[in-house]
């Protein structure tokens, strides 16, 4: 079922134990107060509410395990990604491809949080996507095997917004599909979510064993903003840039103004109601073939069959 409004306020990643050894007194006070409020990231967001720092487009999409043409279950999906496309403009902008762990995303009702990382970015939209298309490999068992090209399950608009000197959340709100589906049951996407976005110190362990060997690689002035802590909030959204950014989303709530403000859920509501108007009508046929448009690649189509039927195919 989909997950019932919240209003439960994220719980960020805890730091305790987590600090570097340094001076004590004066100086140490002042690191444990954070470092200070985050300037704008890229984008122009004058016209956004004072606390966003990024807004842009966000997909989802799943993979069906080797060997299943369609799936029926979790069971039979191979990874489920996010593509986060910062500034609306899919063509010109850092796109980043986002793996998350778990197959879906967490559910606010049990206040899951779940590993992700930065699987790969690109500028162009369209070779990022090349991806996700549809393969063959060899084996010495069983002869030629075909991956299956990833499916779309949902497209929208996102922001990222500050909550405090140190924390962050990720806030969506669907425009495809319409109605709510089968699929995005499956998968826990809801209409509209906000999410506790954490990134991960590359200098800091793998609690539980959970982590990537290859880390990402921050340069000097991003490194320095854990300041010795093992997580951090979005507060520099180019950090998500880099290949391999370790992440954790934390569900939060899928009621927006509840959690954020009608200052950030109206935002949310213009930035749609705009990038629909972009679209030849504003019914799901109009806006799958938009997405179509968005996504299209010489080498490699994403396919839209679960925003068609709804299911996960």
């Amino acid at each position: 079922m989909t997950p019932s409004p919240s209003k439960k306020r994220t719980e960020q990643p805890s730091d305790e134990g987590s600090k570097a050894n340094g001076k004590h007194g004066a100086d140490e006070s002042a690191k444990q107060e954070g470092p200070p409020p985050a300037k704008k990231g890229r984008l122009e967001v004058d016209k956004a509410p004072k606390d966003v720092l990024e807004e842009g487009r966000i997909y989802f999409f799943y993979r069906p395990r080797v060997g299943f043409e369609s799936v029926s279950n979790l069971g039979e999906i191979q990874r489920f990604y996010m593509i986060l496309s910062p500034g609306g403009d899919a063509k010109k902008s850092p796109n980043r491809l986002v793996v998350i762990g778990k197959k879906r995303l967490p559910q606010v009702e049990k206040h899951e949080k779940f590993f992700g990382f930065v699987e790969a970015k690109d500028a162009d939209l369209q070779k990022l996507t090349e991806s996700l298309g549809s393969s063959e490999y060899d084996t010495a068992t069983v002869g030629t095997r075909k991956v299956e090209p990833c499916r779309a399950v949902g497209e929208g608009v996102y922001t990222i917004v500050q909550r405090g000197p140190r924390n962050t959340n990720l806030v969506f709100k669907l425009e495809l599909p319409t109605q709510q589906s089968d699929a995005r049951k499956e998968l826990s996407i809801p209409d509209e979510g906000s999410y506790g976005l954490s990134i991960k110190n590359p200098k800091k362990g793998d609690p539980n064993n959970v982590g990537l060997d290859n880390k990402a690689d921050y340069p000097a002035e991003q490194q320095d903003k854990f300041q010795g802590y093992a997580w951090l909030g979005a507060i520099d959204p180019t950090m998500l840039d880099h290949q391999n950014c370790e992440m954790l989303l934390i569900a939060a709530s899928t009621d927006v103004e509840g959690e954020l403000g009608k200052e950030v859920e109206e935002h949310l509501k213009a930035a749609a109601s705009k990038d629909k108007q972009q679209a030849e009508g504003s019914d799901d046929s109009a806006l799958i073939q938009k997405l179509r448009d968005e996504l299209a690649s010489e080498k490699a189509q994403v396919s839209t069959k679960p925003l068609e039927t709804g299911k996960v195919e």
